[in-house]
């Protein structure tokens, strides 16, 4: 049977890591956007985008390069995306980059977005730890408008639209303690939420060729079992979460014309359960260290990189 693999933002970009991709025979990408250093057009390179530190600075303004050329829509990453932008601390060494439009780009995916409310993770109304990025976190039902303003307010017969969204979902219902009696309910709501938007706001205004990704089983990360440790029935009650909003979101499309419904769920979960036949040697152990060099702000994953990794077999292990 043919091999098929499904990665969404670093997701996709680690299908190049993996020892095994040569038995790969199509991929499927969702918002998996190039960190390629060719995609460097300045003469300057990394310096184009690079701050130095003033004499006695705390910081090392490495996060304001790094926004600099994440926002920079003629030279840097920026033009990769749709939209890009920051509002973030100062303090913490982050400046706010107003948002910024790349018309000819159609990838609108954005970190800590949801279905839709503008509230992600990562946004500034959070507070505390979330306003040090200050992520845009504009919701999906927004990214779809976003589009739609653009192009006629209609999809085109040929347009391919992809869509994986609901993670950030989890995180917020599910916060930081307890488990909330609502977050199941809420889960529920933004399936149902999302399949409205595909089936009214992009098949409904034209699209015809629509691959909608399930959330993965999320009780089965390296996430959900440090938060059972700490709070008991975690697995059980992230898992109870999931499948409210893959249900919701499977029968709200149940019908809908040019609807491809990609089953991640029932892939984690197998990769879970046989890692091996997956190239995975840990499917427990987080892959990134924030207390390594280049710390990991807030946890997040997005800010992952090669110095946060906690070996060099990293790249086996499932997140």
């Amino acid at each position: 049977l043919p091999f098929a693999y499904v990665g969404h933002s670093f997701g996709g970009q680690a299908l190049g890591l993996l020892p095994n991709n040569a038995e790969i025979s199509r991929a499927l990408f969702v918002a998996a956007q190039a960190g390629y250093w060719k995609l460097m057009t300045s003469p300057e390179r990394e310096k184009h985008w690079q701050v130095e530190p003033p004499a006695g600075a705390k910081t090392s303004q490495r996060r304001t390069s790094l926004a600099n050329w994440i926002t920079d829509t003629q030279q840097g990453a920026g033009h990769l995306l749709a939209r890009v932008g920051l509002d973030g601390s100062a303090a913490e060494g982050f400046q706010a980059m107003p948002p910024r439009d790349a018309p000819a780009c159609s990838a609108y995916g954005q970190g800590g977005s949801r279905v839709l409310d503008p509230v992600g993770v990562g946004n500034k109304a959070l507070g505390g730890d979330n306003a040090r990025m200050g992520y845009l976190t504009e919701p999906v039902s927004s990214q779809i408008e976003q589009h739609l303003a653009r192009h006629g307010g209609r999809f085109q017969p040929l347009d391919l639209v992809l869509l994986l969204v609901g993670g950030n979902d989890v995180f917020i219902q599910l916060g930081d303690t307890g488990l909330p009696p609502g977050a199941v309910d809420g889960m529920r709501a933004a399936g149902q939420a999302l399949a409205g938007q595909v089936a009214t706001r992009i098949v409904g205004q034209g699209a015809q060729q629509v691959v909608v990704v399930t959330l993965p089983d999320v009780s089965a990360t390296p996430f959900a079992l440090q938060r059972e440790q700490r709070i008991s029935g975690s697995r059980d009650f992230i898992r109870q979460m999931v499948q409210a909003y893959n249900a919701a979101l499977k029968a709200g499309l149940e019908g809908v014309p040019g609807v491809l419904l990609v089953d991640a769920y029932r892939s984690s979960v197998d990769q879970a359960a046989h890692p091996s036949q997956y190239g995975l040697v840990d499917v427990t152990t987080p892959v990134c260290d924030p207390s390594l060099p280049s710390p990991v702000v807030l946890g997040l994953s997005m800010l992952c990189t090669s110095g946060t990794l906690i070996s060099r077999t990293s790249r086996s292990f499932l997140g």
